[in-house]
């Protein structure tokens, strides 16, 4: 945590915590309170901007001065001297660094001869000691540039660098803005981890000519820190030891380290990888975002390549900050590309078309053919044929299908509730309406609207969705000023709504808008092809979420299904597969795990599987399987089929219109 000390001054000895927004002055509302009455009530104030502490004068009468030098304002960097007042202030950009409390202002002593020029020295401090058993990260040669590093940032108020120093500091201090500046911009974009790793060691390498560099991050799942990318000079990947111990202190206490001699260094354990790999010059710093450590960066030298020294230290420190919040979002934004991806595997596996019959192929290609366009579209079918899932497919297939697919059940709920529903409503424009609501065709905005069970809405409200289906217009209720929206309206019936418009019971007029386009979902029976494949999707869906092996069908229990007439359709095919799984204690599914409206409590025999008892199930089966054969083998044409039967053709007739009444079709 960024802090500053008071080396001198009526608070001498006293640090504050640096905040984001830390402000300076005599009056006890600001952050840290002065003593003095060259001190302003709000003299100054440091604060984040971006990746650095700026410190601002508020218009002090007696100024602030950075380094001996009078600012306005200034970006600070640690070790800075901050004068406000009689008292002088250290800033250090974090508690790892030990600086003394006392002043450090450099001593000036007057010559004999009165001459200006005097001897200078500053205040040293000792290199940090670590617990015993640790080893000591700064070496003597480290230790000493820190030193130099710390006085080269130390101006008095009357003292003054030489020209060529000062240019060369001024032209670092460019290198290190535009390093950081390069940086950023290389990172910021990228949210792939894996390609986020490599550019940010790549660019460690070249900033700091190292040899090679390696992320280590804690595992999202156990927490174990892991070496998550690794780089060398030629910046291919490579599998690279590091130094065990200073990456476990590192990681531990979040502090940096340096060693600009690790092979010199007394306390490194000979058998540590530094020794092994006669490791030169090492630097590893914490990688931490958001307050939360997210792993550590290292870099090492070897064979008596450059050797690291303390200014190396603080621009990898800054490089892992920005570094380290780069790879949270990287990390976040992988997380959310799985979770979407699960997500989506999820919503494609539920709702997929399975089936290779002829006549759902025929609906497929009819979706193929309507769905680029903005055509409304009219989807017939029984209950539980499908048809939600064409209206799926038809807006995935489109060019809205990175919009919303808004659905609404129009059977499900009251005419003056549908209204709000659909169209939204203003505050007060009815008991409870104590808010403004968009109804759904606002929702569904550059998406599609499906409207299932079209057929049951009153004629009110179908003289209001009239309007909507020819304009895209619509007033909320209670509303002044008709509302609009983009969208494609897909609607859906089991009825039949050209009876209905015959009847008086369905506007025309809208008939005629929402067919546009009609498509036939086919019922299960016309599909026979696809009773068994579905049934075994259903199965292994079922077998996926409870964790259970998927059984297989017994040949009695295909028999069954195939007999069946599935007046339900697809659900009701779906609902006996997880019935079947639940109840099923083998590998198989047999006839007794299936519904008694399938098997018609019937029992069935070991040859063939066709029903025996009862006998009105018996003799309907049969019935029914010689009147699909018959019609098999007539191509359809009846009065042929009757004569294969040996009945007449107004019984033929009698009863095939008695089992479309019983919604069992002819493969019942």
């Amino acid at each position: 945590m960024p802090r500053v000390v008071v080396l001198r001054g009526p608070d001498q000895g006293r640090a504050f915590q640096v905040t984001a927004q830390t402000t300076i002055g005599r009056s006890s509302a600001n952050s840290i309170q002065l003593s003095g009455e060259k001190v302003s009530r709000r003299h100054a104030t440091i604060a984040v901007e971006g990746d650095f502490f700026v410190i601002t004068d508020h218009g002090s009468r007696n100024g602030v001065l950075v380094n001996g030098h009078r600012v306005e304002r200034a970006v600070l960097a640690s070790g800075d001297q901050i004068e406000i007042g009689s008292s002088l202030l250290l800033f250090a950009l974090d508690d790892s660094e030990d600086f003394p409390t006392q002043e450090m202002e450099l001593r000036r002593e007057q010559p004999a001869d009165g001459s200006k020029h005097g001897d200078q020295t500053a205040a040293r401090r000792e290199p940090e000691k670590l617990p015993s058993g640790e080893p000591v990260f700064f070496s003597e040669e480290a230790a000493a540039s820190a030193r130099h590093f710390e006085e080269s940032m130390i101006i008095g108020e009357d003292s003054a660098l030489p020209t060529q120093e000062l240019l060369q500091r001024l032209r670092d201090s460019n290198r290190k803005l535009k390093v950081l500046h390069d940086v950023s911009d290389a990172i910021q974009d990228i949210s792939d981890t894996g390609e986020l790793l490599h550019k940010i060691l790549d660019l460690v390498l070249e900033i700091f000519e190292a040899e090679r560099a390696v992320i280590l991050l804690y595992d999202q799942a156990d927490g174990e820190l892991r070496p998550a990318s690794a780089r060398n000079r030629t910046r291919t990947t490579a599998r690279l030891a590091v130094s065990k111990t200073v990456v476990e202190y590192v990681a531990r206490r979040m502090r940096s380290v340096i060693s600009a001699d690790a092979l010199a260094d007394p306390r490194f354990d000979p058998s540590d990888s530094i020794a092994l790999q006669e490791i030169n010059s090492v630097l590893c710093v914490p990688l931490t975002s958001k307050g939360k450590s997210q792993g550590v960066l290292y870099v090492d030298n070897r064979h008596g390549m450059k050797r690291f020294q303390q200014d190396d230290l603080r621009l990898l420190t800054i490089i892992a900050r920005q570094a380290a919040s780069a790879i949270d979002n990287a990390r976040s934004y992988t997380d959310l590309r799985k979770e979407r991806e699960a997500l989506k595997r999820q919503v494609t596996e539920k709702y997929t078309i399975v089936g290779e019959s002829a006549s759902l192929q025929a609906v497929l290609e009819m979706v193929r053919q309507v769905a680029h366009g903005d055509t409304t579209v009219l989807i017939l079918g029984e209950t539980g044929s499908g048809k939600e899932l064409i209206a799926r497919a038809i807006h995935e297939e489109s060019y809205r299908s990175g919009g919303p697919f808004v659905i609404v059940n129009c059977a499900s709920m009251p005419e003056a509730l549908l209204e709000s529903e659909l169209f939204g409503h203003e505050k007060g424009a009815f008991t409870g309406a104590v808010a403004a609501k968009a109804g759904r065709f606002e929702l569904a905005n550059r998406g599609t609207i499906f409207l299932d069970e079209v057929g049951e809405l009153g004629l009110g409200i179908q003289t209001k969705l009239l309007r909507a289906v020819e304009n895209k217009t619509f007033d909320r209720v209670g509303g002044t000023k008709p509302a609009s929206a983009d969208v494609r309206i897909i609607a859906a019936t089991n009825r039949d709504l050209s009876r209905m418009v015959q009847e008086g019971t369905f506007r025309g007029d809208l008939y005629y808008r929402l067919a546009v386009v009609p498509i036939r979902v086919p019922p299960l029976r016309e599909r026979q092809d696809d009773i068994q494949r579905l049934a075994v999707h259903f199965l292994a869906g079922f077998a996926r979420d409870i964790g259970r092996r998927q059984p297989r069908l017994s040949e009695q229990t295909i028999k069954l299904m195939l007999a069946y007439g599935w007046p339900g359709n697809v659900r009701e095919l779906k609902n006996a597969m997880e019935r079947a799984i639940l109840l099923n204690r083998t590998g198989a599914i047999e006839p007794e795990d299936l519904p008694p409206s399938i098997t018609g409590g019937a029992v069935c025999s070991s040859a063939d599987g066709v029903p025996v008892l009862p006998m009105d199930a018996a003799v309907k089966a049969a019935e029914r399987r010689a009147i699909r054969e018959a019609m098999r083998l007539a191509d359809g044409v009846k009065t042929k089929a009757a004569e294969l039967l040996g009945i007449s053709r107004p019984t033929l007739d009698k009863k095939l219109k008695e089992i479309e009444e019983e919604g069992l079709g002819l493969e019942a």
